[in-house]
């Protein structure tokens, strides 16, 4: 369930309320600009109106590639509340990429470069699962989880498995590791003899071919737009947590009758859904994207309130996202790289509740205070070259820079 209202909420550092949000439906077109060889092209639209008053002027910078959207890139204005023109941009075009230069009366001038030539892209994996599954359950789940998804992709109804136990399991990680796989089987119906898992789905062949291709076409998509290029993983985590915020709805209709259908696989081809869903979409990009991530769920203290988010590890260490609550803060990275203290003031979940990996007896620690400033951060810009994060500060409204090795 979405927690609708942060009451008594603290951050680590002070007391937050009353934060706006972005008007995401409101579009204007600032510039186009043509390659010389005229395959590629730049758009830079404004994103709804300047905060009011002398607030920041959101951009949205659309590459294109052989006519197709290509990448996407947000930029943040400090242009003294004023609306972007053609003034404020400048395209230079190179062999492997546009140099997109921004300015603004308040800030220095932001150089960004928009990658389309050597910049790796990202191809679906239909490999995905976390070390702490297979440390959990084993090789031989990894093995059967694997097989269970190249059955699916092929519209097939047989894989090797050795017995309904591992089969069953095999289905549940599905729903974060391959949402089709758990979304288009009836798992009532599927059984295991001699070492053979037969599934049954709810749609015949050809539609399942229809759907795990348009699954597949999606994820790629959103991660190479969401993605500039790969980087460190924290930055590509972040990056992706802003995107789907920014696409994402609050599926606020959802009723109990629903409950039998949430997934995980609504959220990625539908952009909305409930926290489940939610959490279970960005565990799936994560993954995708080569990073480690799991969900995590809760009680409140009262038993008032579920809610899950994700779990993700970063060079060793676990943090929490919670791509529910950032829906209502989309710019921001206030619920980004949590750790546990800092989970457990939003919403009461208190850290004995959590139930991690949807296993009773896993259990992680989220000690680390690596992304304590950002928690503050209501907006922010990636340098792509150098990794630098530049953010705009909650409350005090000044710039300040984030920097690992700094």
């Amino acid at each position: 369930m979405k927690l609708r209202k942060l009451t008594a909420v603290f951050l680590i550092l002070l007391f937050c309320t009353g934060i706006a949000c972005v008007d995401k439906t409101k579009y204007r077109e600032i510039l186009e600009s043509v390659s010389p060889d005229g395959t590629k092209s730049l758009q830079i639209l404004q994103n709804g109106d300047p905060d009011f008053p002398y607030g920041e002027t959101r951009c949205t910078a659309v590459l294109y590639k052989d006519s197709e959207e290509y990448s996407r890139t947000e930029i943040t204005m400090l242009n003294d509340g004023k609306n972007a023109e053609l003034e404020n941009f400048e395209a230079e075009w190179q062999t492997d990429r546009v140099i997109l230069t921004v300015h603004a009366e308040e800030a220095e001038d932001q150089i960004i470069d928009l990658y389309f030539g050597e910049a790796e892209r990202f191809t679906f994996n239909p490999h995905v699962i976390p070390k702490e599954y297979i440390q959990l359950y084993g090789e031989g789940t990894k093995s059967a989880f694997f097989a269970l998804c190249d059955a699916v992709l092929a519209a097939e109804d047989t894989f090797p498995c050795p017995n309904e136990e591992i089969m069953h399991r095999v289905l549940g990680i599905a729903r974060t590791c391959f949402p089709p796989a758990a979304y288009f089987t009836d798992t009532e119906h599927c059984y295991v003899s001699d070492g053979t898992a037969h599934i049954a789905y709810t749609v015949d062949r050809s539609g399942l071919v229809s759907e795990t291709g348009r699954f597949c076409a999606k994820v790629t998509d959103t991660l190479n737009a969401a993605i500039p290029q790969k980087t460190e993983p924290y930055l590509m985590a972040m990056e992706l947590l802003t995107f789907l915020a920014r696409k994402n709805t609050y599926a606020e209709d959802t009723t109990l009758d629903d409950f039998l259908i949430i997934s995980p696989y609504r959220a990625i081809m539908e952009d909305t859904g409930i926290c489940q869903e939610l959490a279970g979409e960005y565990t799936y990009y994560l993954l995708q994207a080569g990073i480690d991530a799991f969900p995590c769920s809760a009680l409140n203290s009262d038993h008032s309130q579920a809610h899950e988010w994700t779990v993700a590890e970063l060079d060793g260490s676990y943090y929490h996202f919670d791509p529910t609550l950032t829906l209502d803060h989309p710019d921001s990275l206030f619920f980004f790289g949590m750790n546990d203290l800092q989970r457990s003031y939003y919403g009461d979940f208190p850290e004995e509740n959590y139930t991690f990996a949807d296993s009773d007896t896993f259990r992680i620690t989220a000690d680390s205070d690596r992304f304590l400033p950002l928690w503050l951060a209501e907006s922010y810009t990636i340098d792509q070259d150098t990794g630098r994060i530049t953010y705009q500060e909650i409350y005090s409204g000044l710039t300040k820079e984030y920097h690992e090795g700094d």
